[in-house]
């Protein structure tokens, strides 16, 4: 069996138990993903897991700038405008899928892993150094 794409690690912990599970169910999406398109599953079935991606993700964009706004972070519309960046290349790539315009390909996994991995271990801890230090 070949190992997943993608996996949680204590690393990616943000602090905030919520935000922590929802990034560990995008870790999981992003690595079903890969799996479906390794094991040739059908167009439907990797519709239908892009789909639920893509759903997933712009719920947890939502959740978490509404922490952040709560907390009242400075650094809010900078991390909104990556967020919005992500949603419409993700939306597109379904729509464009969806047409049969293009396909989803390993690149495509590889493409959400690394966004994601970044977008944690970069603007999520950011924001998680800042709330710690006003906490404390």
């Amino acid at each position: 069996m070949e190992a997943k794409l993608f996996a949680w690690k204590q690393a990616y912990s943000v602090g905030k138990p919520a935000i922590d599970a929802q990034h560990r169910q995008l870790i999981e999406l992003i690595a079903s993903l890969h799996v479906g398109m390794t094991e040739g599953k059908g167009r439907d079935v990797l519709a239908a897991i892009l789909g639920k991606l893509i759903k997933y993700t712009l719920d947890h964009f939502t959740a978490e700038e509404a922490v952040m706004r709560t907390a009242g972070y400075p650094g809010l519309e900078q991390h909104r405008g990556l967020h919005t960046s992500l949603a419409a290349t993700v939306t597109k790539l379904s729509k464009d899928f969806e047409a049969g315009r293009v396909s989803v390909t390993v690149e495509t996994a590889m493409f959400l892993k690394q966004w994601l991995n970044d977008h944690i271990l970069g603007a999520d801890h950011a924001f998680a150094v800042w709330d710690a230090a006003r906490r404390s």
